[in-house]
């Protein structure tokens, strides 16, 4: 009965170990050997080409479309404001009478001094063809009273007539000095006549060229105007169109810098802007010239695109896949034979997109591109 116990635990245990052998096997005989996939379809998605192109690095900024104004004032003078005869937007012509100074009082001396004028010439030529009548009416007379001297041979008649001739002549000598020193008198009149003229016609503020009044002063009858404050600006009709960066930071000088403006694309230059100008704003403002014709109003925003970074047909691969080391420099893995190869490179611009390859790549060549 032991012995038949003892067999059938040993079979049991035989078993088990046969059946563990077997699923041993199986299993290495199942499981695939490990397979060499080679680098290229490996880094398949992380490659790139070196090919030739262009890189940049753009800053975008804003604008708008303008023209440089002129601006008016009524100079040196200064006075109490009247009117304005035109409105903000209208077109003008040049001569065209646009705003005037209250000159009320200035007007007012130019009439009382033109009457003035006006009463001393008609005085004087009356007065001066009254003396040179009398002096003619006595001249004829004397003239009469000389021949009946001479006729009569009475001497003392004959001395009076030489005497009174005397007295006439000087009489006319006397109206030609009085004749002259009307004229001086009248040219004093006229020139203080034409002084009050000339300080109202400051009073009046003419468009020196034909255009557009962009800009009025916003002041009323009866406000003080101070010398040489703007009071209206006006856009010449041939006036250059820029465009004016209305940004705070500054700008620096680049390459390349181009507007978007509608649909229209433009290349554009920066202007140097004079010191009047600057004195003139009160700021040094940023403007460029436009290569080619605008076709939008005056206001139009710009959006303007500054390449800090600008180079054309350089060799170029992705920034991601260049490496740098302290020791050695840049360099690049280039697929070679499904294989990885370590080149050394001389780079040269950078951007955030892409760097360019000056020197240890060709075109065409294939680099990992880190991820």
């Amino acid at each position: 009965m032991f012995l038949v116990r003892y067999l059938s635990l040993t079979g049991a245990l035989a078993l088990l170990l046969v059946l563990a052998l077997s699923a041993c096997g199986a299993a290495e005989a199942d499981a695939p050997p490990e397979l060499l996939v080679p680098i290229t379809v490996q880094t398949c998605d992380n490659t790139a080409v070196a090919t030739r192109g262009s890189i940049a690095h753009i800053i975008r900024i804003s604008g708008i479309v303008r023209a440089d104004s002129v601006p008016l004032d009524f100079g040196a003078t200064a006075g109490r404001f009247s009117e304005f005869y035109v409105l903000l937007g209208d077109a003008v012509y040049e001569g065209q009478l646009l705003a005037r100074l209250d000159f009320t009082q200035v007007e007012e001396r130019i009439t009382r001094q033109e009457e003035r004028i006006t009463i001393m010439r008609t005085r004087n030529t009356f007065n001066n063809q009254l003396r040179s009548l009398d002096l003619d009416i006595r001249s004829h007379i004397n003239a009469i009273a000389m021949q009946s001297a001479a006729d009569s041979n009475d001497t003392n008649a004959r001395l009076d007539a030489e005497a009174e001739a005397r007295a006439i002549q000087d009489a006319r000598t006397e109206l030609v000095f009085t004749i002259e020193q009307q004229a001086l008198a009248l040219r004093h009149e006229e020139e203080y006549l034409i002084s009050l003229q000339q300080q109202y016609a400051r009073s009046e503020l003419f468009a020196p060229v034909a255009g557009t009044i962009t800009y009025k002063a916003d002041i009323t009858a009866g406000s003080w105007v101070a010398p040489f404050s703007d009071i209206l600006h006006i856009l010449p009709e041939d006036a250059p169109v820029f465009i004016e960066y209305t940004g705070g930071t500054n700008v620096p000088r680049v390459p390349r810098i181009r507007a978007n403006i509608g649909a229209a694309v433009y290349d554009l230059t920066r202007i140097e802007v004079s010191s009047e100008e600057v004195q003139r704003l009160g700021r040094a403002p940023v403007r460029y010239t436009i290569g080619g014709q605008v076709l939008y109003p005056m206001g139009t925003f710009a959006a303007i695109y500054v390449y800090s970074i600008w180079e054309e047909d350089v060799l170029r691969i992705p920034r991601n896949a260049l490496f740098f080391d302290p020791d050695v420099g840049f360099y690049v893995y280039r697929v070679e034979d499904s294989q990885l190869t370590m080149v050394y490179v001389a780079i040269g611009r950078r951007t955030e997109a892409y760097a360019a390859i000056a020197s240890g790549l060709e075109e065409g060549d294939v680099v990992y591109v880190r991820r």
